[in-house]
């Protein structure tokens, strides 16, 4: 059986080679025969090409011939034209023989044309004579019938042609030989005029009535057709019409009166006239041409591909030939090892037997053992991941039932802390803290390294403002950084697209890891540098580089390798020294593989460390946020120091950015000289590195001073009183910050009046609903340290019957998830129900719950919540969530107005001021603390602020001033202006940036304070 097995697959291999080898070399020659067909094809073209110029040529000779003969050269011009017509029409004869010569093959089918050709140069002398009659001696013994032989060339020559071209040139050759009579008609009618003689009648008969007059001229079919309906032929053939009729008159004048007055129409107006009809046709059969060359490239293109292709295929047959006989000889190699692979899988069914799959009956027992391996294996997979649904529920309630005590410990910690302690019982407090912290990050840790391995993360693209994002990341630790005597410094290109596109949360967690792992693990007055660099924008994608590098304990090769497992640390020292998981850098080198990128590391043990990757983001808005040389004429003197550090470094890059120009000094003398001779606006004084004793005596010039330093030093920063602190980590927006505060310096006028009526916090009623019992203590202990009173609910119904009794007496819901009879899902459906049944306004309900995982808070806001806090509560997100309370941002705008009006309405009613009304009110609509603070300080008018659209449409009417900030809330400005425009025709509308929009009154591209108050000033002027 194994010998017939292998001779099977002998056959199934070797037969179909065959006959492929068989049929592909059928058709290659089939194709070769094809493509010397088209070759030769292609030559006859080419000939046809060479008669068709002696065509036109002649044509040419032959007219202005009779012209030149019959003037004896005397028609202005005629002999140069003559000259030149003669040089076309030998040239093309000699193109002919030259192709003849390298084709003798074709000589059979032109030897009456060259024969006739070769006579050419006698034929010209004998004209040049001017001894005899031209139409009667050459046009019609010489030139024509030299023309009608190559007419019959080029209708023999039409055999050799593809199908394809055949069906051209049956379309072709008729219009030839309409160019052709055309300059008969053309050369016979010039000849006459110029003689301006009268024509015999029998001439007349046979050419001019014969070439022009008859039917054959047109030659009109089906296929020719649509050449004579075009517009420029019919003109044509109009003043032809026009001059033929005169013609005609003269001569028939002659035969019936036999008096002839001459011809009514000059010679070279006519041979123009037949020259353009005979140009028409030349141009149509130019298109034909184009068509030949389409049709015949293509077919060249077919017949070599088809050769290529049917060469390949052969040679492919005799390769796959070859390549069959070596795969016999491997199946013959691989039946043996197969079988022994079997042999040896059998026993996981528990069988010990040897199995050969050269015969059927081994085929069969390999069946088998294959088949019972793949049910155990199936079985033993889907315990596995019945193994991982259990690990990540149990995961999810770990999280959850940590949290949940975890909560009530750090809360109460923090409510303890407000109390009476001595300094030991501080101390207690601040270690327990700090212990439930980390523990709360390790579970934080164990949960994404979980979502992780089972593959529940998923990138997701979100756009975001890049320095925003960035700087506030990056800001955290400058508190830590501090108390380490850490020289912290960040350098973040200031040229950054405005708004990019990608996972911002996991690039914020990435960043935050390292730079968590650089503080952790450098020493007192060591330095961190962080990076976050624009390389290049190629396609609408941003390359950004990001870089942590610390002088801290620096690791060696092994322990490189092996710093990106999960629970791995350099060694176990460096866990019992500094503690912690060893996870973040696992999730750091996951979250980077799923955005396309990875880690790099370099260390040195005792010399510090420098992890460093790039993403790619996709470009939203690629207008940097802070304009390059925007602040060109502002002039800093800078303070030499005693040392050069990176702080220094990335701040003076900041400062080229923003073009600024600096100068240097030693000391207070220097500057006293420098300021006689340069406008200095401000000092800048890198307080860390420069002498104290030399600072200090700067503060008696009366120039402005900005301090660059760590925030350790704010005490001596507070004595010295700058105009302008930037603290580390400096980066663009605290230098532009610095930079308009020493630019702009002027007195800030009132803060402006707030729209939406506030509700004192101390006046919010809560209601709890919260089974446990020590977070439902702590909660209520929190709110009632911000003076806010709170009923209590110990599950989801006993929080919709206290609310449905007294639906007016709560400002809020707090609302725990997990909860016993009714969870706080389902309770908030029934709020919300009972809300719309009964017409009542919406009190916010906020999710409180130890749930953290991905989707979470999406599920929670999904069934209704309008918030989401998370345990252990953070004070500073519960008091976020209280003052959006109280500025009812939780709220409807009616229903906001609706209250406002109510309230408004219980007091009293003032008299109107009528002409107060009449006045502009200015709004600003700007995202940007900073710019409304320094617009405050300049504008000399009150203003009000619109943060958000949702605001601007609040606030503005017809009586408004608007001044706007160049993308706004990221909307499309010529939409948002037109749409403003037509909503309040009289608005006046002012942007700030630089494009300038259709139906503004102007814009400011200079913050100067003299600019913006004239611009307001002639707004109100114009009115």
């Amino acid at each position: 059986m194994r010998g017939s097995l292998v001779k099977l697959i002998s056959i199934a291999v070797f037969v179909p080679t065959l006959i492929l080898l068989s049929i592909s070399g059928f058709f290659l020659y089939k194709n070769f025969v094809q493509y010397q067909k088209v070759q030769e094809s292609k030559k006859y073209l080419e000939l046809t090409k060479k008669l068709e110029n002696m065509l036109i040529y002649l044509g040419q000779e032959r007219g202005v011939s009779s012209i030149y003969s019959v003037s004896k050269g005397k028609y202005p011009n005629v002999k140069k034209l003559i000259t030149q017509k003669r040089i076309l029409f030998s040239n093309s004869i000699n193109d002919l023989k030259q192709f003849i010569n390298k084709n003798p093959e074709f000589y059979k089918n032109v030897n009456n044309i060259i024969s006739l050709a070769n006579n050419l140069p006698v034929i010209r002398k004998k004209i040049d004579t001017f001894k005899d009659n031209y139409i009667k001696t050459y046009f019609f013994t010489y030139y024509t019938k030299l023309e009608q032989e190559i007419l019959k060339s080029l209708t023999q020559i039409q055999a050799y042609y593809p199908d394809k071209i055949k069906s051209i040139y049956a379309i072709k050759l008729p219009i030839e030989k309409i160019i052709a009579y055309s300059g008969i008609v053309r050369g016979f009618g010039s000849y006459y005029i110029t003689a301006d003689t009268p024509m015999s009648e029998k001439e007349y008969k046979n050419v001019l009535l014969k070439y022009y007059h008859d039917s054959n001229l047109l030659l009109k079919s089906p296929n020719i057709e649509k050449f004579f309906n075009n517009s420029e032929f019919k003109k044509i053939e109009k003043d032809i019409k026009t001059v033929i009729f005169y013609l005609q008159q003269a001569n028939m004048q002659y035969y019936i009166n036999n008096t002839f007055d001459g011809y009514a129409i000059d010679a070279y107006d006519y041979f123009n006239l037949f020259t353009k009809r005979i140009n028409f046709f030349n141009n149509s059969v130019n298109k034909l041409n184009n068509e030949v060359n389409t049709n015949l490239n293509l077919i060249v293109k077919n017949a070599t591909n088809n050769l290529i292709i049917n060469s390949i295929i052969f040679l492919l047959s005799i390769l796959i030939l070859i390549l069959g006989m070596y795969i016999v000889k491997l199946i013959k190699s691989h039946i043996n090892e197969l079988s022994n692979l079997l042999t040896t899988l059998a026993p996981i069914t528990g069988k010990n037997i040897q199995i050969d799959i050269s015969s059927t009956k081994g085929i069969n027992e390999a069946i088998k053992v294959v088949n019972d391996s793949i049910k155990i294996i199936q079985e033993s997979i889907k315990k596995s991941e019945e193994a991982t649904k259990a690990k990540s529920l149990f995961l999810a309630n770990m999280s959850h039932e940590i949290r949940t005590p975890l909560n009530g410990i750090l809360g109460f910690l923090e409510i303890l802390k407000t109390t009476d302690l001595t300094p030991e019982q501080e101390e207690y407090v601040d270690t327990i803290s700090q212990s439930a912290k980390n523990l709360l990050q390790i579970v934080n840790n164990i949960l994404d390294i979980s979502k992780i391995e089972s593959n529940k993360v998923t990138i997701e693209e979100i756009e975001f403002k890049a320095l925003d994002e960035f700087e506030s990341t990056l800001e955290i630790f400058a508190t830590p950084a501090s108390h380490k005597h850490i020289q912290y410094v960040t350098e973040i290109s200031p040229n950054m697209p405005s708004i990019l596109k990608g996972d911002i949360l996991k690039i914020k967690e990435i960043i935050t890891n390292l730079i968590n792992n650089a503080i952790k693990f450098t020493p007192e007055n060591g330095i961190i540098s962080v990076k976050i660099l624009l390389q290049e924008i190629i396609n609408n994608k941003a390359k950004i580089y990001f870089e942590v590098r610390d002088t801290g304990i620096g690791m060696s090769e092994a322990q490189k390798a092996k710093i990106f497992e999960a629970f791995t640390q350099a060694d176990a020292s460096v866990t019992r020294k500094y503690g912690g998981t060893g996870l973040g850098l696992t999730i750091v080198k996951s979250y980077l593989e799923m955005m396309g990128s990875h880690i790099n590391v370099e260390s040195e043990i005792n010399k510090g460390s420098r992890f460093y990757f790039t993403i790619n983001l996709e470009v939203i808005d690629s207008k940097p946020r802070y304009k390059q040389n925007s602040f060109n004429n502002t002039t800093l003197a800078i303070l030499n120091t005693s040392k050069e550090t990176l702080r220094k470094e990335y701040a003076i890059e900041y400062l080229n950015y923003f073009g600024v120009s600096r100068i240097g000094f030693n000391n207070k003398n220097e500057l006293i000289e420098l300021k006689n001779s340069e406008k200095i606006d401000a000092i800048v004084v890198f307080f860390e590195e420069s002498n104290k004793e030399d600072i200090f005596e700067l503060t008696d010039l009366n120039i402005p001073i900005i301090t660059i330093t760590s925030f350790v030093y704010k005490e001596n920063i507070d004595k010295l009183n700058p105009e302008a602190s930037i603290f580390d980590p400096n980066y663009p927006s605290k230098t532009y910050q610095a930079l308009s505060t020493i630019k702009n310096k002027a007195p800030i006028i009132q803060k402006r009046k707030t729209t939406i009526q506030e509700k004192p916090i101390y006046q919010i009623k809560a209601l709890i609903a919260e089974d446990n019992p020590i977070n439902r203590k702590l909660l209520q202990t929190k709110l009632k340290s911000m003076g806010i009173e709170s009923d209590i609910a110990t599950n989801g119904l006993d929080a919709f019957n206290k609310y449905t009794m007294y639906p007016e007496k709560y400002d809020v819901i707090f609302m725990d998830i997990q909860m016993p009879t009714m969870d706080g899902i389902e309770a908030t459906q029934e709020i919300i129900e009972f809300e719309k049944e009964e017409g009542i306004p919406h009190t916010p309900i906020i999710a409180v719950t130890a749930n953290v995982l991905k989707g979470d808070k999406e599920r929670f806001l999904g069934t209704g919540m309008d918030d989401y806090i998370s345990k252990p509560i953070e004070t500073n997100e519960l008091e976020r969530v209280i003052k959006n309370i109280a500025k009812h941002k939780y709220t409807p705008n009616e229903e906001i107005e609706e209250q406002n009006s109510i309230q408004e309405s219980k007091e009293p009613i003032k008299a109107i001021n009528v002409e107060s009304n009449k006045e502009n009110k200015i709004i600003v609509a700007t995202e940007s603390s900073f710019l409304t603070k320094y617009l405050k300080s300049i504008l000399e008018e009150d203003f009000d602020i619109a943060s958000n659209l949702n605001e601007l449409n609040k606030k503005i009417d017809d009586n408004t001033i608007l001044i706007i900030e160049e993308n706004f809330n990221e909307a499309d400005m010529n939409i948002l202006i037109n749409t403003i425009k037509e909503d309040y025709p009289n608005i006046k509308i002012l942007v700030i940036g630089d494009t300038n929009y259709e139906n503004i009154n102007g814009i400011i591209q200079d913050l100067n304070p003299e600019t913006l108050n004239n611009a307001i000033k002639k707004i109100k002027g114009n009115q």
